[in-house]
């Protein structure tokens, strides 16, 4: 965008903007700059975005995929980024900035070479793709909202070592009549060892999976600032609906037999 507006010679462009889910037509003139001389739109596009976080849940036979259980959204703006493709790669955790009382933690890493898959879909439900080589596991049960229960669970997070590990959590509230996505269930990090090395939940545990009774149940969504170990769940039955629309739409590009 910014060389049409560098070639426009400060002529009229017309420009096709997609805002709030429509699609307008602008009419937009670009003005030179007085500190080089080129036209430009005096515009601040931001196109790409990343970071870090843990995968939910995958299906090995299909590689459809559901992470962080919330979705990326614009720092500035704070509504939902809209994503056109990306791709999620590996990535190597160098330490913990732990969290306490009004201060959010954060795992901090570096990206890896490895492409594991594409990104399809950025909702309030979470990130969602197609992993290129799933890991062939026998697959946990889900959960329906209504088996959610109050009381011990575990959830597995990666936070050292590059591989993810079990930690004890306790559910100590479920909202079954929550009307958003976010706030599904109140949780609480019970387990010593986890809050030794982070102070609680920090960013990049969003989409931590939540296990009870041998079912996936949920995913980690939100920390509390003022008591990291404490946060909010989103449903997993919430999330696989969204990772359905994938299914639905792979199924519907597959040629007919």
């Amino acid at each position: 965008m910014a060389k049409c507006f560098e070639n426009s010679g400060g002529n009229p462009v017309t420009l096709q903007v997609t805002r709030d889910g429509k699609d307008i037509t602008l009419i937009f003139r670009a003005v030179k700059s007085a500190t080089d001389g080129k036209y430009r739109g005096g515009l601040w596009v931001r196109d790409s975005s990343a970071g870090i976080g843990t995968i939910s849940f995958y299906d090995p036979e299909t590689g459809i995929f559901g992470s962080l259980g919330h979705a990326i959204c614009d720092v500035d703006t704070k509504t939902v980024m809209p994503l056109s493709g990306g791709d999620i790669l590996t990535a190597h955790l160098k330490g913990v900035y732990k969290g306490s009382p009004g201060v959010t933690g954060e795992l901090c890493g570096v990206f890896g070479d490895k492409v594991l898959g594409s990104l399809r879909i950025n909702s309030d439900t979470g990130l969602y793709g197609v992993l290129h080589e799933p890991e062939k596991k026998t697959p946990l049960p889900v959960a329906t909202k209504n088996e959610v229960q109050p009381g011990e669970a575990e959830i597995y997070s990666t936070v050292e070592n590059g591989k993810p590990e079990k930690y004890k959590i306790k559910i100590v509230k479920v909202n079954l009549n929550e009307d958003g996505t976010k706030k599904n269930m109140t949780i609480e990090i019970t387990d010593s060892r986890l809050i030794a090395k982070t102070g609680g939940i920090v960013q990049g545990m969003s989409g931590s999976p939540i296990i009870q009774n041998g079912m996936l149940v949920g995913a980690v969504t939100h920390v509390f600032l003022n008591n990291p170990v404490q946060g909010f769940g989103i449903f997993a039955e919430t999330m696989l609906e969204t990772a359905d629309k994938i299914k639905a739409e792979i199924d519907s590009l597959a040629p007919a037999a």
